[in-house]
């Protein structure tokens, strides 16, 4: 594992653009893999995570071809992938393995997918446990519902699929399996998640259903056609966030992030530090294949504690650890609830999270679903110790963040798990 050290700093000022967006990287590959026609996809994310799903449509008989420094050439197969002839190597991408459950629960060839140590470690069942129930031939190789996952693909039926989670992930898994299945499938889910699937299933043609207002019930009817669309992919807003807490926590800071994807669903950790008293303002706001996108200009911050509900946990999921570096300089108790999922990432982000408060000399307490963070009231934490990433790309920039915001400098053990989402993000 690598070994990085941190070392404080005075004040952030400059403008930055942001590496693509992971999520909708995932599935502008994916979809227009599986779609009639040749697009081209800018501004693709070129990270580990998004590297094994090109890999694993590459391995599938998609033809993909770079253009360009973050450029690609995607040309489909108008829903007919290949025989893979071999397991599909899904690395460390959930994303990834859940997604094409879904695809190939529908193909008529036999596959296997598996992944890394971490991915095996994660709940499959989340996805394989309704696909059945659509028809699907797959099985979790591994203990408890986890991968390999085994599937002999072949016809499948729409289902009403009423989720205990919410999850964009599952309701895309379901979506893409319900796009070649015989008549009608809805997902309900308790909350709304990311509406990256449907945003780029609608400009990509298909259909949808959207059964009220948070898009946390949708309908697919099921015998549609993807048709490819060329993609300009945003800024990574969840890669944002870790630079607008370090200039928020900096004095005297004044930084531009350009070009960041702003869609609503993903926007919560920016409504959650506004609501701490976060100077946050969004400019130049344009549409980009249905995506919005714009600049947000963050000036240093007095922040305030704030209880994060439940309802408000799928909007900022992925951000919850650089909340926590937030929540541990600021003044008063910062409380989130409702996030149990975060035991069942890259690492068990709670611990890990509440692990990396106190290697910088903060106050946390891990809960069950959540956490409990204790402010400095405004001061720079200690710093000084060492904090573990655990193998997780999340714990690892938001412990930089936090060190770079401390008093004393701090090492980052196993910093090289940035290359999940972020290959570029130390030199950043």
């Amino acid at each position: 594992m690598n070994r990085v050290i941190v070392e404080p700093v005075s004040r952030l000022q400059g403008h930055l653009k942001l590496p693509g967006d992971k999520s909708i990287s995932h599935r502008a590959v994916i979809f227009n893999g599986m779609a009639q026609g040749s697009a081209q996809i800018h501004g693709l994310l070129n990270s580990e995570d998004v590297e094994a799903s090109r890999r694993c449509m590459s391995a599938l008989g998609v033809k993909i071809e770079r253009q360009g420094l973050d450029t690609w050439q995607i040309t489909g197969l108008n829903g007919r992938l290949s025989d893979p002839r071999d397991v599909l190597d899904c690395g460390n991408s959930g994303t990834t393995m859940r997604l094409l459950s879904g695809v190939l629960s529908a193909q008529p060839f036999y596959s296997l997918m598996d992944g890394d140590n971490s991915l095996r470690s994660r709940p499959m069942g989340r996805v394989t446990v309704p696909l059945r129930k659509m028809g699907a031939d797959i099985s979790c190789q591994g203990e408890d519902g986890r991968a390999p996952l085994s599937i002999n693909g072949g016809e499948l039926h729409g289902i009403e699929w009423d989720s205990p989670i919410a999850s964009a992930q599952v309701r895309s898994a379901l979506l893409l399996a319900g796009l070649r299945a015989e008549g009608c499938t809805r997902i309900v889910q308790p909350y709304g998640a990311r509406d990256h699937t449907e945003r780029m299933f609608e400009r990509m043609g298909i259909e949808l259903e959207i059964l009220n207002d948070d898009r946390s019930m949708v309908a697919i009817e099921g015998g549609q056609t993807l048709r490819a669309q060329d993609i300009v992919v945003p800024g990574d807003c969840s890669s944002a966030a870790f630079f607008v807490v370090a200039a928020l926590l900096t004095p005297k800071s004044d930084i531009h992030l350009n070009q960041v994807g702003l869609n609503p669903t993903r926007t919560g950790a920016i409504e959650a530090l506004q609501e701490m008293g976060a100077q946050i303002e969004t400019h130049d706001v344009t549409q980009q294949c249905g995506e919005p996108m714009g600049t947000l200009r963050v000036r240093s911050s007095h922040l305030n504690g704030i209880q994060i509900p439940a309802e408000m946990v799928p909007r900022l999921i992925d951000e919850l650890p650089i909340l926590a570096i937030a929540g541990s300089m600021a003044h008063g108790i910062t409380e989130v609830a409702g996030a149990a999922e975060l035991r069942v990432k890259e690492s068990d982000r709670i611990e890990s999270t509440v692990a990396m408060v106190r290697a910088l000399g903060g106050k946390a307490e891990a809960r069950p679903d959540g956490f409990i963070i204790e402010g400095s009231g405004g001061d720079p934490l200690l710093g000084g110790g060492e904090i573990h990433a655990h193998g997780d790309h999340r714990i690892a920039m938001a412990g930089m963040v936090g060190a770079a915001c401390s008093q004393r400098p701090c090492a980052i053990i196993g910093s090289e798990a940035v290359a999940v989402s972020f290959p570029h993000f130390w030199r950043t």
